[in-house]
């Protein structure tokens, strides 16, 4: 097994990141920025691929910087508030039960400050999270709100004393680099951007920039997708990132807990990293496998020169054919190496799931339990795990649904997971 992740990585992750790698320094050069911060977690690996291939191909390199900026430590500062709509949103990142807890952890509220506020409520971390009204009518009051306005203040402070501190906050010539989705954290940015000397928010350069809702990416950020952007064509061809972003999530992720907020310590402003806990543990139990695909990125990047005399349409294409093929016929090896890596999300510590679970019926067979296997993180891995029929139907109805109205491929899947939710949650739609 860890051969086959070294060739995941070797064969089919190199091509791509370092295609990724050589349009983000391209992209750097014509905008003349001088320093790329990478964000954590999943920056991590994206910085090690793009000074390997800067230095492999003698290419003057901005500034590289890994910086402590989650959806976790920057929502409640561009939030400034939590009602109803802002808590129902952190519910719909489904990863186990949507609780109060995971609710608050969302925006970076955990311990005592959030006994404190679920004390002046008369609620608890482990219950349920109510709905509508019944939601509403909790948080309205006075008391609720101040203690939030309180500590989106102090949250808001931090932050921009740690944005400057990065020298993200002095001026236009630095951009922020993930593998991205929505910009989800460079939008809280763009929020926050009137309290730091009316400072400009960091451009955004991303691996891929995609949602279901395509009014869920705001347009007034200066952000690109480099592999993947659904702005250029909203096509399956130009999806694949997409169909594999917890793939490549679980290898890129630093071996580190989430920033969840940050602390002074003398001069300086530290972040705060989240402790350990079955998430944590989940995802070190994986670092075997994930160390093996690096080692295989960093042998196929070295073997991969020739990409520096690629256009950067070229180079886009490739990357894009070869996502395209891992997101819907993945190899039996690549299968297996997926199966061993897991998928966790921030503000739910003791939540995780491997990328493919390991229930695989046939789906003529058994189609309910075949059905409850499409909560699987990496979804076409699993079903090409049941079938090269089932892939080959899987990409085919994904190539309609995928240009049909967002309300109507909701209301598909929610449809056909349904039928199965008296064995798995849904853990989709992602951030």
């Amino acid at each position: 097994m860890l051969d086959a992740a070294r060739r995941l990585g070797r064969v089919t992750l190199a091509p791509v990141l370092a295609a990724f790698a050589t349009l983000l320094l391209s992209e750097s050069r014509r905008r003349g920025l001088d320093r790329l911060a990478f964000l954590a977690r999943d920056g991590h690996f994206l910085m090690t691929v793009t000074d390997l291939v800067a230095a492999g191909a003698s290419i003057t390199s901005p500034q590289l910087l890994y910086v402590h900026l989650t959806r976790r430590s920057t929502a409640l500062a561009a939030a400034g508030h939590l009602q109803a709509p802002e808590l129902s949103l952190a519910a719909g990142v489904r990863a186990g039960a949507a609780t109060w807890g995971s609710a608050l952890a969302y925006y970076g509220i955990d311990g005592d400050a959030a006994g404190e506020l679920l004390a002046s409520i008369g609620a608890k971390e482990t219950s349920l999270l109510p709905h509508g009204s019944q939601l509403a009518g909790l948080i309205e009051h006075d008391h609720w709100q101040s203690q939030v306005r309180s500590l989106a203040r102090q949250r808001r402070d931090l932050l921009a004393a740690y944005l400057r501190q990065s020298r993200l906050a002095d001026g236009s010539s630095a951009a922020i680099v993930d593998i991205g989705w929505r910009a989800t954290i460079q939008h809280n940015l763009m929020r926050l951007a009137a309290t730091i000397n009316d400072a400009p928010c960091p451009a955004g350069l991303y691996l891929g920039l995609w949602a279901d809702d395509p009014g869920a990416i705001p347009t007034g950020l200066d952000c690109t997708g480099l592999i993947t952007d659904l702005r250029r064509r909203r096509r399956l061809d130009e999806a694949g990132a997409w169909y594999v972003a917890c793939l490549l999530e679980a290898i890129c992720r630093a071996d580190e807990g989430t920033t969840v907020g940050y602390r002074c310590a003398g001069n300086t402003v530290v972040p705060i990293l989240a402790g350990p806990g079955p998430a944590r543990s989940a995802e070190s139990r994986s670092q075997e496998v994930v160390a093996q695909v690096r080692a295989g990125v960093i042998e196929g990047i070295a073997e991969r020169h020739f990409l520096t005399s690629a256009n950067n349409l070229q180079l886009r294409s490739d990357a894009q054919r070869r996502l395209l093929r891992l997101a819907f016929f993945p190899d039996a090896g690549e299968i297996v190496v997926a199966s061993h890596l897991v998928h966790t999300e921030g503000h739910a510590p003791d939540w995780s799931s491997p990328l493919v679970l390991d229930d695989r019926p046939n789906p003529l067979l058994t189609p309910r339990r075949w059905l409850a296997g499409l909560a699987s993180p990496w979804r076409g891995g699993y079903v090409m795990a049941t079938g090269r029929g089932a892939a080959h139907l899987h990409r085919g109805l994904e190539s309609l649904l995928i240009m049909a109205p967002p309300g109507l491929r909701q209301s598909i899947r929610r449809f056909a997971l349904g039928l199965a939710t008296s064995r798995h949650r849904l853990i989709r739609p992602r951030r």
